[in-house]
């Protein structure tokens, strides 16, 4: 456990066992609205341990706690190929405290790499950009699609692998429901039909990004 300005940061693997059993939990009930922008969230998480509560050896959860719950996380990666934050994220009610700048820079000691691959969803860059930009971290790759069909990741201080393209169950939901929709209205235009999906992709991730959805 590091105290950096009134804060308490800790390495989950440095815990108890009964700590990180405890903390495994609160950890995931933090990051798991990201299931909205990431479909494969949920699985990836469970992947990051051999068996929950221990962590795999090239995986590191580094959290900020106050009051006995997370307060600011970020997810690491290292191996030989590959040295990177997978997530960082900072309670709202405690954003503009350092917490963000600690985190980054315990992560970097961590990795051993004062510039690793971070990746974020387009749409929470002005989120990070001065944070970005205070580290010298540089725009290297960008890729529409890559997790969820109209949205695009962004990639810093490196690239993002190339993957096969394809729809979560929710993308394939809507669609269906588009489609059944102007069937049933007797109407074959793809164009209109691709309009009115795009719509409602939009009206939902508005919604998510207000919170309206738990």
């Amino acid at each position: 456990m590091r105290m950096i300005n009134g804060f308490d940061f800790v390495f989950f693997s440095e815990l108890t066992l009964l700590e990180q059993n405890v903390y495994y939990e609160k950890c995931f009930r933090f990051v798991r609205r990201l299931r909205w922008e990431y479909p494969d969230f949920v699985k990836w998480f469970g992947n990051l341990f051999q068996l929950p509560p221990r962590l795999r050896p090239e995986r590191e959860i580094v959290f900020c706690r106050m009051n006995h719950e997370v307060a600011g996380i970020a997810i690491l990666k290292k191996n030989a190929e590959e040295q990177k934050i997978c997530t960082l994220r900072v309670d709202k009610r405690y954003q503009r405290m350092s917490i963000g700048k600690n985190l980054m820079e315990l992560s970097f000691e961590w990795l051993e790499n004062e510039k690793p691959l971070i990746t974020v969803h387009k749409s929470r860059q002005p989120e990070f950009e001065r944070l970005f930009q205070h580290y010298g971290f540089e725009l290297d790759d960008q890729k529409w699609g890559y997790y969820r069909l109209f949205s695009t990741e962004l990639a810093y201080n490196g690239e993002l692998p190339e993957k096969a393209f394809g729809l979560n169950r929710f993308e394939i939901a809507d669609m269906y429901e588009v489609i059944s929709e102007f069937i049933q209205r007797g109407i074959y235009d793809t164009e209109q039909m691709y309009h009115r999906y795009v719509e409602l992709w939009i009206r939902k991730n508005l919604y998510l990004q207000k919170g309206m959805l738990s």
